[in-house]
């Protein structure tokens, strides 16, 4: 019994360590010799939890998601499916990109096969199932015509990505008008939502 403690408790600490190095060193900096070191542990005690690295790095991705998940899960709660909502729901993600840069990339710009890593696949479904239905409010809500829930979520999430890219490349022009990205999601969301007496 006290070795599952063990146990869980190595893979747990494995985990916090490795998401601390992506967010202070950057993602390049993930070694899992070091992360021994770092931990006191051999190099085969990483192995008895994760098959490689990556391995490790999807169940960091997965635990990223998570909590990204909390977040949205909690604004859903008291969800009024208005144009504050879901401007909140869209700077919720832009904020956690240009905040977390390197989790943002390890969730973004990664490769995660669905059959390789169920559990980051469950995270990511999970968390798109909560994003679609934040913009299932709108559209119940008549605050957008022509499109589906489907559509507003893709739509949006790619206007994201590029918001929240531009900003870590510092393509922030002011002379182009991306400067100021509140102004630039008010802008979108005009664009897709019915303005309203």
């Amino acid at each position: 019994m006290v070795l599952i403690i063990e146990t869980n408790h190595t893979k747990e600490q494995l985990i916090i360590v490795t998401e601390k190095v992506i967010a202070t060193k950057g993602l390049a900096a993930v070694n899992l010799r070091d992360l021994g070191k770092e931990l006191n542990l051999s190099r085969s005690a990483i192995y008895r939890h994760f098959k490689n690295k990556d391995d490790l790095l999807a169940t960091v991705a997965a635990k990223i998601i998570t909590t990204l998940h909390t977040d949205v899960a909690a604004l859903l709660n008291h969800a009024t499916g208005n144009r504050t909502f879901i401007k909140n729901i869209l700077l919720l993600f832009y904020n956690f990109g240009k905040n977390n840069p390197e989790k943002y990339k390890l969730i973004f710009y990664k490769n995660w096969p669905s059959t390789d890593y169920p559990q980051l696949n469950n995270a990511i479904q999970t968390l798109n199932s909560s994003y679609q239905r934040c913009f299932a409010l709108i559209v119940d809500n008549g605050l957008t015509i022509d499109k589906t829930s489907t559509e507003l979520c893709n739509i949006s999430s790619a206007f994201i990505v590029g918001m929240v890219d531009l900003n870590l490349t510092q393509h922030l022009e002011t002379e182009v008008g991306i400067s100021d990205p509140v102004n630039l999601l008010d802008s979108f969301l005009d664009t897709i939502l019915i303005e309203t007496a």
